[in-house]
């Protein structure tokens, strides 16, 4: 069973066969991941004595980064966490099979969402159905916004997930190709958000609010943003010109 469970209620399990330590600059990938992004693989918990509190038996070093962040203030105890809900009589088990099986890369649990989403199913729909925040998947449906081509070099590794996140300034994959064509795969998400967004203006930019954002959105025009940037970008960089010329 799938739910979301708080993370004050989630205690590591002496029952996790996990006792391999990781590199700490793993660690510091997987923290920076996850506050960036969410939990992208949920955690593997079974039930205690305690009806509220759940152990994890799968998923320590995911627990960890999340109690990393949340003594640094970044989260709090509230925080949400996506759980499967296992029988508690078979933790081990359920901890060995959970580990040596090969981890969902996140291009495919985003990508499984697009599928979804183009068949029909409502952001609401797939989050209720994997016991996920709707804001998880509006985010995961964003990155899937990614070229395809662009998308299976994130799957091997050619593409970070940080330089995917800046690629979603746009839904214009041509842009997004020749972008990682002209700077290669070593460019920094602040190199690629300054090749798309060049020509563009933002909307704190004094031009749009000379014209005003409301007037530009009547007369068609369209914003974006990148995926978790709280600034947004004109699209339609002629019409918002032609409007300020008129008002001028």
């Amino acid at each position: 069973m799938m739910k979301t469970i708080a993370l004050k209620h989630l205690v590591p399990s002496e029952k996790n066969v996990r006792v391999v330590g990781t590199e700490k600059e793993q660690d510091k990938e997987l923290i920076a991941s996850i506050k960036a992004q969410g939990i992208l693989q949920n955690l593997v918990v079974v039930p205690t004595e305690d009806p509220e509190v759940f152990a994890v038996i799968a998923g320590g070093r995911r627990l960890g980064a999340l109690r990393r962040l949340l003594s640094e203030g970044v989260i709090d105890g509230e925080y949400l966490v996506p759980c499967k809900v296992e029988d508690p009589d078979k933790p081990t088990a359920l901890s060995l099979s959970e580990n040596i099986k090969a981890s969902m890369h996140p291009a495919d649990e985003f990508m499984g969402y697009k599928r979804m989403n183009d068949d029909g199913k409502s952001i609401k729909q797939i989050a209720a159905e994997f016991g996920v925040s709707q804001n998880r998947v509006k985010r995961r449906l964003k990155l899937a916004s990614v070229a395809p081509d662009l998308i299976d070099e994130f799957r091997d590794g050619s593409l970070s997930v940080d330089q995917v996140m800046a690629l979603t300034v746009t839904d214009d994959h041509e842009k997004q190709r020749a972008c990682i064509n002209e700077h290669s795969f070593h460019a920094s998400p602040h190199v690629i958000r300054q090749f798309l967004l060049k020509d563009t203006y933002r909307t704190d930019d004094k031009m749009v609010k000379f014209v005003g954002l409301a007037d530009y959105k009547a007369a068609g025009g369209t914003t974006t943003s990148d995926l978790f940037e709280s600034v947004s970008y004109i699209n339609e960089v002629d019409l918002l010109e032609s409007l300020a010329n008129s008002k001028m």
